[in-house]
C-alpha cells in the first residue's frame, strides 16, 4: 500500500520519502535512525548497510569515505582507529 488517508478523508495520499505506512489506516511514521526510504508509498524503511551512513532518511545511503567505517544501521561514518585501515565503504576497521 504505502498510502494513507487523513482522518475523515476519503482520498488516499502517497506516503512521502523518509516515511513508511503499512496500511491506509496508518498515519505515516518517519523512518527510525539508521533506516531510510527514498520513494513515495513505502510500506517499510530499509536498514542502512555496512560501510554507509544514512544522515537523511529520504535519500540514498552515502558510502563512507576512506579513513572511516560504519556498521549496520549507522547514521554517520566513524573515524578509523589509529593503526587500523579503513578503505572506502568499510563496515569495520582492518589491521
Amino acid at each position: 500500500m504505502g498510502q494513507y488517508t487523513e482522518e475523515g478523508g476519503t482520498e488516499c495520499l502517497p506516503t512521502p520519502p523518509g516515511y513508511m505506512s503499512a496500511s491506509p489506516a496508518q498515519v505515516p511514521m518517519p523512518c527510525a535512525d539508521g533506516f531510510y526510504s527514498i520513494s513515495e508509498n513505502s510500506t517499510y524503511c530499509h536498514l542502512c548497510g555496512r560501510g554507509h551512513q544514512c544522515k537523511q532518511k529520504d535519500k540514498e545511503p552515502q558510502i563512507c569515505p576512506e579513513g572511516t567505517y560504519a556498521g549496520l544501521g549507522s547514521v554517520e561514518c566513524l573515524k578509523c582507529p589509529e593503526g587500523m585501515f579503513c578503505p572506502e565503504g568499510s563496515g569495520y576497521p582492518r589491521e
